[in-house]
């Protein structure tokens, strides 16, 4: 059975709300806190999991640019 996600996603090719990224070199100097990336997924870790495997399974027409939040300090 297909989640409404996936239900979702089959029929947009992309996810119904942005996912939200930190960028990480902000914090690292703000707080010393080691990070291997320059962005780290905050939320949507299921969305991006099945945005992955439309790729993987190459899915025809997946928009080339999705929409994301990014955080970073002010």
């Amino acid at each position: 059975m297909k989640t409404w996600l996936a239900k979702y996603f089959i029929e947009n090719k992309t996810w119904p709300k942005p996912i939200i990224i930190l960028t990480v070199n902000q914090i690292q100097s703000y707080q010393n806190i080691k990070f291997s990336k320059d962005f780290h997924l905050l939320e949507g870790h299921m969305r991006l999991a099945y945005m992955r495997a439309q790729y993987r399974n190459k899915i025809e027409n997946i928009p080339k640019s999705h929409l994301a939040w990014v955080v970073k300090i002010v």
